[in-house]
């Protein structure tokens, strides 16, 4: 019988540690709230001051319409809803020495968190 040749190789120096900006940034949620939005510009405000909307209510569901029978009219309703407007920002600060000896675009990066940053705060 042969003797059987064991060798233990430890791998530990092949694997490396690699870090991607990619996947934490695919990892955000996805903002879709501004999507239900009705963008005013026409506002006209410092912040601060109060902007009323008119929020118009809901009608009651209508019905089976009979030939030869007026439909039943409703009266539109509506109420107003004041809000405040305020100014939202954020803001990153790189050193000149960082952007000359960093390996990866850090202000390509910095712009797209706070690009995040901003759909957070806007969602």
């Amino acid at each position: 019988m042969a003797d059987t040749l064991t060798t233990t190789v430890n791998l530990s120096e092949t694997t490396l540690t690699v870090y991607s900006k990619d996947i934490s940034f695919q990892a955000q949620p996805v903002l879709r709230y501004a999507q239900f939005a009705t963008k005013k510009t026409e506002l006209g405000t410092s912040p601060g001051l109060e902007i009323i909307f008119t929020r118009y209510n809901n009608l009651t569901k209508g019905g089976k319409l009979k030939e030869g029978v007026r439909m039943t009219t409703q009266a539109l309703s509506a109420s107003q809803l004041p809000i405040k407007v305020y100014e939202y920002g954020n803001a990153i600060s790189v050193s000149e020495y960082h952007l000359q000896a960093a390996f990866d675009d850090t202000l390509a990066s910095g712009a797209r968190l706070l690009g995040l940053d901003y759909a957070d705060v806007l969602d």
